[in-house]
């Protein structure tokens, strides 16, 4: 399968959800891809219908040398979310992006 074809059948050209809410702590796909000269983006979160029908990301991961695995996406407490960031000296999760027509905005401190 081609790249084209996986990003169209997970919906990468369609309108993006405007105003959507992605936190740090959530589990996401951002896609920004150039087609012949017009810029496409879209953004699908976990645990949406959207995210569960996405095709490209077994396509770029069959093409990933580096054995490493994807971090599923799964519900986290916020234990699991913190303790994480609190053994290392950070604060935990400190951003929010929202969902634009064209792109991201509104880089924002959680807290």
């Amino acid at each position: 399968m081609s790249l084209d074809k996986a990003l169209a059948e997970s919906g990468v050209f369609r309108p993006a959800p405007k105003g959507l809410l992605l936190r740090g702590e959530d589990f996401f796909w951002i896609v920004g891809a150039c087609i012949d000269g017009t810029f496409h983006f879209n953004a699908f979160k976990w645990d949406s219908a959207a995210f569960a029908a996405l095709t490209f990301p077994r396509l770029l991961l069959a093409w990933d040398p580096t054995g490493v695995p994807l971090n599923p996406p799964r519900s986290l407490s916020p234990f699991d979310i913190y303790r994480q960031t609190a053994s290392d000296g950070g604060s935990g999760p400190t951003y929010s992006l929202t969902v634009g027509d064209n792109g991201l905005f509104g880089v924002k401190p959680l807290f």
